[in-house]
């Protein structure tokens, strides 16, 4: 039952995502403005309480409108009793917005990634305590966000200045003059490195991995973004896409498409061949 009351948002003939994305400490509900999908989340969220026996908190729920829908705020507000909220929030740990990613809205996760750095006890560690540190604790916390986002390079700029000064003055603001450039410092420890990752490189290879991800698999998820893009094996849309996401995905594609090779192997799902005319030439 709660499941064809979902299916009722759903515009026909549209490839969307779920519409209801849940964790233990928040759902977010996918839909448009419409009266008719508006009248179908509170019986959903009552069938949902009466299922699980938890209630909802009228006061910590919000709803978030596109340009085109602000004129119907009043209506919206009245129909599900929320509060509007301010597109700008975090959803699992990354941060959630308009536009293109900028200094602005990701600084909130550079500072706790800071605080983190000033809060442990450096002087009581060794240089290899605070290498280990850096990385298991600082790149984890980062690269979810890096999986989403381009991140600017002010910021990139900020976290190898603090990581750098971190690792040999035990210190974010503390800045000692090194002889061994930031560059050896991330390569592997087998090329004389101590084998911190670069963050310019992990968010690049992030973002590869999201794009690669998109275009090899045939999940909801990225049939979704492969109509919202545009994406294909060998293209990306050019022209500019109002998502947050978007700057990062158009930034690694052609990257990531001069990087890739077809392996034909035995030909059994792969077929090769040249269109000659009307007539098609197969290699096996």
């Amino acid at each position: 039952m709660l499941l064809e009351k979902l299916n009722s948002f759903l515009p026909r003939e549209v490839v969307f995502p779920l519409h209801m994305c849940f964790t233990p400490m928040m759902i977010l509900f996918f839909c448009k403005e419409y009266a008719r999908s508006l009248d179908n989340i509170m019986p959903f969220l009552d069938s949902y309480g009466a299922a699980s026996g938890q209630s909802i908190n009228n006061d910590k729920c919000f709803f978030y409108l596109g340009k085109h829908a602000l004129q119907r705020e009043s209506n919206i507000q009245s129909l599900l009793g929320f509060n509007r909220g301010k597109v700008h929030f975090t959803y699992l740990r990354v941060p959630i917005f308009n536009g293109r990613p900028r200094e602005c809205h990701l600084q909130s996760l550079a500072n706790k990634v800071r605080s983190k750095l000033e809060g442990w006890f450096g002087k009581l560690l060794s240089m290899a305590g605070h290498v280990q540190l850096v990385k298991s604790v600082v790149l984890c916390m980062l690269l979810h966000s890096f999986s989403v986002y381009k991140w600017p390079s002010s910021l990139i700029c900020l976290l190898k200045k603090w990581t750098r000064n971190f690792i040999w003055t035990s210190s974010c603001n503390i800045k000692k003059l090194m002889i061994v450039s930031w560059d050896q410092v991330c390569c592997p420890k087998e090329e004389g490195g101590l084998g911190v990752r670069n963050f310019d490189y992990l968010n690049t290879v992030a973002l590869y991995k999201c794009v690669w991800n998109m275009i090899s698999t045939y999940t909801p998820w990225s049939s979704y973004f492969k109509n919202r893009f545009t994406i294909s094996t060998c293209k990306v849309a050019t022209k500019y896409k109002c998502s947050s996401i978007w700057f990062g995905l158009h930034f690694v594609f052609p990257q990531l498409l001069s990087d890739c090779r077809w392996i034909i192997g035995v030909g059994r799902s792969v077929i090769f061949g040249l269109i000659v005319g009307l007539t098609i030439l197969l290699f096996p």
